[in-house]
């Protein structure tokens, strides 16, 4: 779907961990609303099969809903 998961991740460890909130909030905000070379964690559709494959076992549709709503 064009999701780039550890760009995203990424993104949300840094969320997380580094006082820049706004900052990190605001540029995921401009990727979401692209026309063109989306690549945000709304377009995940659930399907799962990134799961099947991560060597973590980490439930990646879920993180990123988590991601989209806490920095939309």
């Amino acid at each position: 779907q064009g999701v780039n998961i550890p760009f995203l991740f990424n993104t949300y460890n840094n969320y997380s961990k580094f006082n820049k909130k706004e900052e990190i909030k605001k540029s995921y905000r401009e990727w979401r609303n692209r026309t063109e070379n989306r690549f945000t964690a709304d377009l995940c559709i659930g399907c799962k099969i990134c799961e099947e494959n991560c060597p973590q076992g980490i439930r990646i549709s879920e993180v990123l809903k988590e991601l989209d709503e806490e920095l939309m």
